[in-house]
């Protein structure tokens, strides 16, 4: 027969195990706005990381009009159109920059949970597409485009990316 002083241990034994447990699962699974936040870290540093090598890819190969830049996670390069100061001409729309988008990561990555939105003071190019820049890069050799200070904006779980195109910075809220 057990004696009330074992039990006892057996229960305080039992309720510390179930008291681990309890907050082990509270933290894996309500936490989960930490691991949002480690993805969206995640996903800046491979933008961060992406832009740099465009940077280097483009000035390796003699700071051409355009270059193909082939990522990691694509089965093909990105052609994309370079300014004078070796940053990639992103059109200003929103297909443009979801093409932008796709040099760093899957869509199957993030579940299609990054929105992407534009952010243009200069909304006379809103119809330029990616082709058409391209088309129009030969002539972009003399001048910086886009000549104004529009972005592409990225947003997933309530964290915001914003790559502003003229100055190549990356900032992220």
């Amino acid at each position: 027969m057990i004696n009330s002083s074992r039990l006892w241990h057996y229960f305080a034994v039992l309720f510390i195990v179930v008291a681990i447990l309890g907050l082990s699962i509270k933290h894996i699974f309500v936490d989960a706005n930490r691991w949002e936040k480690v993805s969206a870290q995640s996903l800046q540093e491979q933008m961060q990381k992406g832009l740099a090598q465009i940077y280097w890819h483009w000035q390796q190969s003699g700071r051409p009009d355009v270059i193909a830049y082939q990522p990691e996670n694509a089965a093909e390069p990105a052609i994309i159109a370079m300014s004078q100061q070796g940053l990639p001409i992103v059109a200003a729309n929103k297909k443009a920059c979801e093409s932008m988008l796709s040099w760093f990561v899957t869509k199957k990555a993030f579940n299609n949970q990054v929105k992407v939105s534009t952010n243009y003071s200069d909304t006379l190019n809103s119809d330029t597409t990616n082709s058409d820049t391209l088309k129009n890069a030969s002539t972009a050799k003399g001048r910086d485009i886009p000549s104004v200070q529009d972005s592409c904006k990225f947003e997933y779980a309530g964290y915001v990316f914003i790559y502003n195109t003229s100055s190549g910075a990356l900032t992220f809220r």
